[in-house]
């Protein structure tokens, strides 16, 4: 599973790109951020819930998004890659991750990594 499957590019903004990768599916796993030419890790401190996975999903295109909870491959597994983006706090109407409210960008320390589940179905199975 070394392949980058979900991608969306916003050059005018803190979030250049987003990607889903590590996961059961095209749609599902962990979310990931090029930020200043490096792709990155989504820190998942507590803050990350289900508004912000679906201002993530949307902004990768899709209708809609969920914190993907069962993800055994979260923490420690693929690419080593820094933390990025840290506390992501979206209230869910937001088009993309720069109008969330985001604390730090960078550090080293991190409780999990951020899991998203997109879809374009408003009823978000995981079979």
């Amino acid at each position: 599973m070394n392949g980058y499957n979900a991608f969306i590019t916003d050059s005018k903004s803190g979030v250049d790109d987003l990607r889903v990768t590590m996961g059961p599916s095209n749609t599902t796993g962990r979310l990931e951020v090029f930020h200043e030419g490096h792709w990155g890790l989504v820190c998942n401190d507590g803050s990350w819930k289900n508004a912000a996975a679906l201002v993530a999903c949307r902004q990768i295109g899709y209708t809609y998004g969920r914190v993907f909870n069962d993800f055994p491959l979260a923490h420690g597994i693929g690419e080593i890659l820094p933390y990025w983006l840290h506390n992501a706090t979206c209230i869910g109407n937001e088009t993309n991750l720069n109008e969330c409210k985001l604390s730090s960008w960078g550090g080293t320390s991190c409780v999990n990594h951020a899991t998203v589940h997109c879809s374009n179905q408003s009823k978000l199975n995981i079979a």
